[in-house]
């Protein structure tokens, strides 16, 4: 069973995969997680802004998977691709 990180409960931590929000992770920046070794991203397109670079910031060394079913504009696909890149 997988772990839960929300706003009310933290539920299962040491579970092998744990489901949180972005948000609620900024939120709780003071939790100890341990070491994660991969980071699924939904939503991909928002990992450049501030909030997301600080709550990833706190993944050193985990690998980062970023998806999303929005389309990129023509405009700015290459420059959002390159901006957060991959993570080794």
């Amino acid at each position: 069973m997988a772990g839960l990180i929300t706003a009310p409960r933290i539920e299962r931590l040491e579970a092998g995969v744990i489901v949180a929000a972005m948000q609620v992770l900024e939120r709780r920046c003071q939790l100890a997680l341990g070491p994660i070794d991969l980071v699924v991203i939904d939503e991909a397109q928002h990992a450049v802004a501030a909030a997301w670079k600080r709550v990833l910031g706190r993944f050193d060394g985990a690998r980062w998977l970023g998806v999303t079913a929005t389309r990129p504009r023509a405009s700015t696909a290459r420059a959002s691709a390159t901006s957060w890149g991959a993570r080794r």
